[in-house]
């Protein structure tokens, strides 16, 4: 898949305004690209240090190696210049 078809989506989680949810796709929706769906985190630690740094901390989370995984993916995909959408609630 070309780099320029995924999409990295940053939003708020459904259930708590105060976590962010990052997820990858293919353009069309036709199916999810990264592991078993999406990377929480803390909305305050998205706001100060940022998405790539965030991701960044998450995929040297020895503990957790699933949540590694999936920071590294979604971190592959944004350096192969994959789209961001930023969901306009999470500006608010």
């Amino acid at each position: 898949m070309e780099e320029s078809e995924v999409i990295v989506e940053v939003r708020n989680h459904r259930h708590d305004r105060n976590i962010v949810s990052i997820s990858a796709h293919s353009k069309g929706y036709i199916k999810k690209l990264n592991i078993n769906g999406y990377v929480l985190i803390p909305y305050e630690g998205y706001e100060s240090v940022g998405l790539v740094q965030c991701l960044t901390i998450g995929s040297n989370k020895i503990n957790n190696p699933i949540r590694s995984r999936k920071c590294k993916l979604l971190l592959e995909y944004i350096s192969s210049g994959a789209t961001i959408r930023i969901c306009h609630t999470l500006k608010n």
